[in-house]
């Protein structure tokens, strides 16, 4: 019987490590044991603030200082590079970053994904890789469940930073999932979903996200509408025929956007402070373990608790990077902090960023509305020639609480 290709696609495949990033291996082990450091210290700070910290263990805190008191012994011991090694560091990062997202949008290599009907009610789904191997699977209607629609991110090079974004289409069996494309336009992704759903008479869903629409609403169902609803954090209020849904700064907020914004762009300033820190406290364990390794007793002083909690003498270098660490902060802080709006007229649904308008939508193109979790928190209209996204909102509630709003509105607008 004569095969009927359904569909075709080309995805971008997963690029195994090169030379260069087997090299920087170890360093990138090195920055992301700090980096887990230092959210593990803000977390730990910020429970305690809150009143949340539990027990410690004590096992836990003894290698944690230990661990602590080894990296200060060697921050001690050069002292005189820090900033040349910070800033070698830091070069070697945008370099890595640089080349990976060069390679990514240069690269012509492409996976090949076909579907294809070989007689009634039996399919079989192909993937041809860059170096000609082919896997295959076969299935048959019954065993096909649903399509996917998933927000997925690429990461390259040896820092595994992300250099593309794009949305996964997959095809959802009973005993597996099998990749059909990958769109960085949410609008066309979905086109091509509806498409593939019409073949098998199979429904949509979006597995990260949430909302009240036939592709969403079964994680919707367990929300607390009534609190959303009375949420102090979202305003929403009506001018003429315009209704405008907007964020509004609390205490709670503030407290929640300012821990968000140290994780996000805190981490240059804390490895700043902190290895001035621990250059005195590394003289400390010097001083006190030299016995050990065949040295003079020490005649101990506290001086180094002075350097602890006075100002550091800074170079030029470390100027340099406690500007730019500042530069990263206040930026995040002001895509937090500014207000968000939506506003809708009779015709269209704009938002905002504090005063700058972002982009608009007709509300005849709206298709979806939902609030897609993770991999990046965000609130997504989906229209049916582009899709609208909003991001930076304090907490999954005040995402659902805009969703739900917008429900609301959308739904008297239409029985207007």
């Amino acid at each position: 019987m004569k095969k009927t290709e359904i569909c075709r696609y080309r995805t971008q495949p997963w690029q195994p490590p090169n030379i260069w990033e087997r090299v920087l291996w170890p360093l990138v082990q090195v920055k992301k044991t700090i980096e887990r450091v230092y959210h593990y210290v803000l977390r730990m700070f910020w429970n305690e603030l809150m009143g949340k910290g539990g027990e410690p263990d004590p096992f836990v805190q003894f290698i944690a200082f230990f661990i602590f008191s080894f990296l200060s012994f060697l921050m001690y011991r050069f002292r005189d590079y820090d900033g040349w090694i910070f800033a070698g560091l830091f070069l070697l990062w945008l370099f890595d970053r640089h080349l990976a997202k060069a390679q990514f949008d240069s690269s012509d290599e492409y996976e090949i994904i076909v579907v294809e009907s070989t007689e009634p009610g039996k399919f079989t789904w192909r993937r041809t890789e860059v170096d000609g191997k082919t896997h295959r699977v076969s299935f048959e209607s019954n065993e096909v469940v649903k399509i996917d629609i998933c927000y997925e991110k690429f990461p390259g090079g040896a820092f595994e930073e992300v250099v593309g974004e794009f949305w996964e289409v997959s095809l959802v069996l009973k005993d597996c999932s099998l990749v059909i494309c990958q769109k960085n336009d949410l609008a066309q992704a979905f086109r091509e979903a509806k498409r593939l759903a019409k073949t098998w008479d199979i429904p949509i869903d979006f597995p990260q996200g949430e909302g009240f629409d036939d592709y969403t609403f079964s994680r919707a169902r367990s929300w607390n509408y009534k609190a959303l609803r009375s949420m102090s954090e979202v305003l929403v209020k009506q001018a003429g025929e315009n209704d405008e849904i907007c964020t509004r700064l609390t205490a709670k907020q503030m407290g929640l956007l300012l821990l968000e914004v140290f994780q996000k762009s805190g981490f240059l300033l804390f490895l700043l402070v902190a290895t001035k820190f621990m250059v005195g406290y590394g003289l400390f364990v010097e001083k006190i373990t030299a016995p050990i390794f065949g040295g003079p007793k020490p005649h101990i002083d506290f001086s180094f608790f002075t350097r602890m909690i006075t100002l550091p003498k800074l170079d030029i270098l470390d100027g340099i990077e406690l500007v730019l660490a500042f530069v990263l902060i206040g930026y995040s802080t002001w895509m937090l902090l500014s207000q968000k709006r939506i506003v809708l007229d009779k015709s269209r649904l704009s938002f905002w960023y504090g005063s700058s308008k972002q982009d608009f939508l007709p509300l005849s193109e709206i298709q979806s509305i939902l609030f897609l979790r993770h991999p990046t928190p965000q609130l997504i209209i989906l229209g049916t020639r582009k899709s609208l996204f909003l991001r930076y909102l304090s907490d999954d509630n005040v995402y659902r609480c805009f969703v739900l709003r917008l429900e609301d509105i959308l739904e008297k607008k239409t029985e207007k």
